[in-house]
């Protein structure tokens, strides 16, 4: 439950039954009475608030290496993004999804690397960093556990332009090594009170502080 950002109420996501399966809904409710506000939406990454709301998705597995991907999605009211029978707005899922699965579904705003597993995100609040950061988008990705060749376990970060996105970049990276192993696996960012951004990492125990300092 968090404060959104936007109307001084909280919000919730409650884990609802959807066609019979039991997954995350992502229906929002006001403590001042039940408000169904999105559909769709499984295995929310995070929620970041700025002037609009975005909201994280990791895809479905079993459907090989790169589909289908992970996704940053801009949430309004009455927005459906699909789940269980489409995903990314575009690629109907083989079991529920059938001709007419991604009917009506919204496109999300940013695709990313499938597997990846993005945990956390959040908007650069801070000052510290130099102008270009402000206000980008951090995403932590956890990593993959069944792709052929291991992906993410790093932080990326999104320039944005109002609420429009730039490419994604890597912002910190190195947990995964050359051969395939991994010493660490991001989950979640914040910006601390003094502007550096503070990276957990639940494989290697540690959070880590991220700073700049002008030369």
């Amino acid at each position: 439950m968090r404060d959104d950002g936007l109307t001084g109420r909280a919000r919730l996501a409650l884990p609802l039954p959807f066609d019979g399966l039991i997954g995350l809904g992502a229906r929002f409710a006001t403590l001042a009475g039940l408000q169904f506000a999105i559909t769709g939406l499984v295995r929310r990454a995070d929620l970041a608030f700025r002037c609009f709301r975005l909201a994280g998705i990791r895809g479905r597995d079993l459907l090989g290496d790169d589909l289908p991907p992970e996704t940053i999605n801009l949430v309004q009211q009455g927005d459906d993004f699909g789940w269980p029978r489409c995903h990314a707005g575009r690629i109907a899922d083989p079991e529920f999804g059938g001709s007419q699965g991604c009917q009506g579904v919204k496109a999300p705003l940013v695709e990313m690397q499938a597997h990846s597993a993005p945990l956390g995100l959040a908007f650069y609040t801070g000052s510290q960093f130099p102008e270009a950061y402000r206000g980008n988008l951090f995403v932590a990705f956890h990593g993959s556990w069944n792709r052929t060749i291991p992906t993410g376990y790093k932080l990326v970060r999104i320039a944005m332009q109002g609420s429009q996105p730039e490419p994604v970049q890597d912002f910190a990276s190195g947990w995964l090594l050359p051969n395939g192993s991994s010493w660490g696996r991001p989950v979640d960012v914040i910006t601390g009170s003094d502007g550096s951004l503070f990276l957990s990492d639940d494989a290697g125990g540690k959070i880590y502080r991220i700073f700049y300092t002008r030369s």
